[in-house]
């Protein structure tokens, strides 16, 4: 389970082609950079239009992305660039 999660945060960072179909509330933080608190309020007052699936809030991808355009914000994880191997042994430098 751990190393899934990881390929999806991997892939999240390098493109908005790789990222999952349906986004989780996680995923949405990672990418807002917004506090749980943050988006929760935002769920509740209408603003993020993110609903519950099994106990789980989830928001399709393109949603998300229309969102992120009408509300002005920057993704945090797509402009990330892979980290190579080198950068990777020499800590990322």
């Amino acid at each position: 389970m751990v190393k899934r999660k990881r390929r999806v945060i991997a892939a999240m960072a390098t493109s908005i082609d790789k990222w999952p179909i349906l986004l989780n509330f996680n995923d949405v933080r990672r990418i807002t950079g917004f506090s749980k608190y943050k988006i929760l309020k935002m769920i509740n007052a209408g603003e993020l239009p993110m609903i519950k699936v099994r106990g789980q809030y989830v928001i399709n991808k393109v949603t998300l992305i229309k969102w992120l355009k009408e509300m002005n914000i920057q993704p945090l994880a797509i402009d990330q660039k892979p980290i190579t191997k080198s950068q990777e042994y020499s800590g990322g430098l």
